[in-house]
This record gives C-alpha cells, sequence and structure tokens, in this order.
C-alpha cells in the first residue's frame, strides 16, 4: 500500500493518503474551529450531500461525531479487521481515557 503525506512543518500533517481509497484530512488546519463544533451549529437540513444519502435515523446516525480507536491502529494490518475494536481498545493514551459507553454504542450502530 502507498502512503503519501502533506506536511504542513516536521511536526503537523495537513493530510495522509492511503492507496488511491482512503485520505485523512486534519480538517481543523483549515478551519477557525473543529469540524464537529461547526457543523453542531448547522440543521440537518444543510448537510446536503449527506442528506442525499441518508435519511432519518441514518442520517442521525452520520451527522454525529465518530469515535476512533487511534492507538489501537498502530499497524497497517489492523485495517483489515473487519470487526470493532473492543471497549477497551478505544482507551487514549494522549486524553488518558476510554470512551463513554453511549460512544461505545453509537459506533456498534455505525
Amino acid at each position: 500500500m502507498t502512503v503519501n503525506a502533506i506536511l504542513n512543518n516536521m511536526e503537523k500533517c495537513m493530510a495522509v493518503m492511503l492507496g488511491n481509497d482512503l485520505t485523512f484530512i486534519d480538517s481543523f488546519q483549515f478551519m477557525s474551529s473543529s469540524l464537529d463544533k461547526l457543523v453542531s451549529n448547522l440543521p440537518k437540513e444543510s448537510l446536503k450531500y449527506t442528506s442525499e444519502k441518508f435519511r432519518g435515523s441514518k442520517l442521525d446516525l452520520m451527522s454525529q461525531t465518530a469515535v476512533y480507536p487511534y492507538d489501537f491502529m498502530d499497524s497497517f494490518e489492523k485495517f483489515d479487521k473487519t470487526e470493532l475494536p473492543t471497549k477497551d481498545e478505544f482507551y487514549s493514551i494522549l486524553n488518558d481515557e476510554s470512551i463513554t459507553d453511549d460512544d461505545y454504542e453509537h459506533a456498534q450502530d455505525v
């Protein structure tokens, strides 16, 4: 798999591309606030493209902030997993905390 990155400097990465299919973009580099805060201020009707693909409860799921097991994802082999990691594997070393039961339930629903 080819890995490419757009670096802002030696410590900040603006985007990481994994092959041709997956791109991680640090939206905070381009916005005045976090993407979560910016989107939470919008009515769901404003999510034009998302609401074309998802309706009702699926739109509710897709418009919530997702949780991600950053510390768990420490190898490329883990991207091939087809099951959600356990709640304990969502533990964040940076924040010194695990996700809530509600966040884990949301991850299971999505």
